[in-house]
């Protein structure tokens, strides 16, 4: 049962997750100490960026690149014949989820900004390159010892992903960062652009 409404360009707004954000937007706002914080964090992550892109101008382009090789691969693995199954997995979430071209932007664009920030930022110096791009793969799940297809287009995530590590090391952290949202995108898009031919 559907606790919301159907707008005529076929969004459907659920009322409770509504409220949830409105009275999480109204709790912020009546903590100003929270929203203080939350300000001086946007702040540092917009200096990051705004240095890291200044010093090393390549990283955008390069992370479209390689990101745009990833993605295509990752695409022609999971659609492999073998792969029907994976594929059917990830094309019942999407369909599921009602996605929509704006919304696959922003999800990409917040994974590709806080998974990199931890896996690249954080976790990256301490365990190495290897090391945290095999754990990036197995927390996703794509690493499954009972599933040999996820198995194996886990093994092609972990290698591209190494990649984007290494990457990363040589560039900087925003090469990462747009690299991991053009390989969702691509993989969104793809995803998306099935639900309409199914």
């Amino acid at each position: 049962v559907n606790s919301g409404s159907t707008f005529p360009n076929q969004y459907t707004l659920n009322t409770g997750t509504g409220v949830k954000l409105l009275l999480n937007v109204l709790n912020l706002l009546t903590r100003p100490a929270k929203l203080v914080k939350l300000v001086k964090i946007a702040f540092k992550l917009f200096i990051l960026f705004r240095t890291s892109f200044q010093q090393k101008p390549k990283q955008p382009p390069a992370g479209i690149v390689s990101g745009s090789f990833i993605g295509y691969f990752a695409w022609k693995i999971i659609s492999m014949k073998f792969m029907k199954p994976v594929l059917s997995k990830y094309q019942k979430m999407i369909i599921s989820s009602d996605i929509d071209i704006q919304l696959i932007f922003f999800i990409s664009f917040c994974a590709g900004v806080g998974e990199e920030i931890l896996f690249r930022g954080v976790i990256q110096p301490l365990a190495g390159i290897w090391i945290t791009s095999i754990l990036f793969v197995a927390i996703h799940g794509y690493l499954n010892p009972m599933n040999w297809r996820i198995s194996i287009y886990g093994v092609f995530l972990t290698v591209s992903i190494a990649f984007v590590g290494f990457l990363s090391s040589y560039l900087g952290l925003t090469c990462a960062i747009v690299s991991h949202m053009i390989i969702d995108i691509i993989l969104f898009y793809k995803l998306k652009g099935l639900k309409f031919n199914a």
